[in-house]
């Protein structure tokens, strides 16, 4: 009797050993698996908002260029308002980078402007935008703001000075946040079917990019990444966001105009 206990002892004992064995290489395995999903998942965020990062910065810095050689068309013949009007809807039509094209004087009062049947046609402009680019009379992507037709847009101008120096207004083109546009078009190409998404912000922390088109214009307040992208760094993170969801972002500046991409997938999606 003794012998055959014994023989259940040690049978016990080795089947114990093997279950806690078993039970530890699956948990060492577990955390293993999480930890390696967690990381490759932050990697690619991080890789692909820099990819997203570059594309918008690489449109925006085309669409200066664009504004930049029109500027010096306007001095071909700047007295002539049918070549104006030309440049404007050339401008307009050629890439679809803009929602609307015009030309101001050096005080701001519209010489040109297409849509042709826009109420500021004659105009001054007084718009942040406008007032930011006849004061500083440089190259200039504003901050979004709130335009005089209750739309969210940035504005985006470019100088126009002769040979002499002399400042004689800018042309400028806007792109329209809140509707679709060519900015969402470039964006709107990364949806996923993974629980992932993008948004971006501007140098204020307003969300200006969002797939949820009625969150366009909101704050993104005491978000650790959005601080992080907002101050032009580059990088991934675990966070929880606003509806307190765990998500792992990917963040990268658009250094052209301090704005930030985030890409994200939530941590439950990625583990599943």
């Amino acid at each position: 009797m003794r012998k055959l206990n014994l023989r259940q002892l040690i049978l016990l004992l080795s089947v114990s050993t093997a279950v806690l064995i078993l039970a530890n290489t699956f948990y060492t395995s577990h955390k293993t698996q999480r930890a390696l999903l967690i990381a490759q998942t932050l990697e690619a965020n991080s890789a692909y908002a820099s990819k997203i990062a570059d594309s918008v910065n690489s449109f925006l810095l085309a669409a200066q260029q664009q504004l930049a050689f029109a500027a010096q068309d306007v001095l071909a013949d700047k007295d002539n308002y049918d070549h104006l009007d030309r440049i404007v809807e050339r401008l307009k039509q050629q890439t679809n980078s803009f929602n609307s094209v015009l030309i101001t004087d050096d005080v701001g009062i519209v010489l040109t402007i297409t849509p042709s049947n826009s109420s500021l046609m004659g105009m001054a402009m007084q718009s942040s935008g406008a007032v930011q680019a006849l004061k500083e009379r440089v190259p200039l992507i504003s901050k979004p703001y709130i335009s005089a037709t209750n739309r969210l847009l940035v504005f985006i101008t470019h100088p126009i000075i002769d040979a002499q120096g002399t400042y004689l207004g800018f042309i400028g083109g806007t792109i329209y946040l809140h509707e679709k546009s060519i900015l969402y078009a470039l964006l709107g190409q990364h949806y996923h079917a993974d629980e992932s998404y993008i948004y971006v912000v501007d140098q204020d922390s307003n969300l200006i990019y969002h797939q949820d088109l009625s969150r366009v214009g909101d704050v993104v307040a005491g978000n650790p990444v959005v601080k992080q992208v907002v101050a032009q760094h580059a990088g991934s993170q675990q966070v929880i966001n606003s509806k307190g969801v765990e998500m792992l972002a990917g963040y990268a500046p658009v250094p052209s105009a301090g704005w930030g991409v985030v890409t994200q997938r939530s941590l439950k999606a990625t583990l599943a």
